[in-house]
């Protein structure tokens, strides 16, 4: 569980590297970013989420993982990205489960992401938001966004719309 943890922190420092470039904008899909935030209900209430998806002249690349508690009680999941689409300020992102340590996050599930980026946050502004969607046997896509918005109380997005 080390390892995860340590994984996870050096994965938050990489996308927080990448997010920087991804604003600068350019032909192709990305969301880049890393948020924190409560459990609406659960035993594991703290929730880290980080982010990094990409199209390119290769198609979609990327890697998101999802952290839920703290220390040995930990469980999570990685998952590499096979889709974005990325509209204005509302992304939809389909990831392959790779690695898990959650009973129901089974590798080789699919998993669609919905990422509202609201800017820069600053004081009460809503922040931006990330909901995991249902584990699914096959892919679903990319199309679409029904972004439910949880709060989120640390992180930020960036999201480039490629058009």
């Amino acid at each position: 569980m080390k390892r995860f943890g340590l994984a996870l922190m050096v994965g938050a420092v990489a996308v927080l590297a990448i997010s920087g470039s991804a604003s600068a904008g350019g032909p192709y899909d990305s969301v880049s970013g890393a948020i924190k935030r409560l459990a609406l209900s659960g035993a594991n209430p703290e929730r880290h989420f980080i982010l990094s998806a990409h199209n390119g002249p290769q198609g979609p690349s990327g890697q998101y993982t999802a952290t839920y508690g703290k220390g040995k009680a930990a469980v999570g999941y990685k998952g590499d990205v096979i889709c974005v689409n990325v509209v204005g300020s509302n992304a939809r992102v389909e990831i392959r489960i790779t690695e898990s340590t959650r009973p129901d996050a089974i590798v080789g599930q699919y998993e669609t992401l919905d990422v509202t980026d609201y800017g820069t946050p600053a004081g009460d502004d809503q922040m931006d938001s990330l909901s995991p969607g249902s584990f699914t046997a096959q892919p679903v896509g990319c199309e679409g966004n029904e972004t439910e918005v949880v709060p989120t109380y640390a992180g930020n997005f960036t999201l480039n719309d490629g058009n």
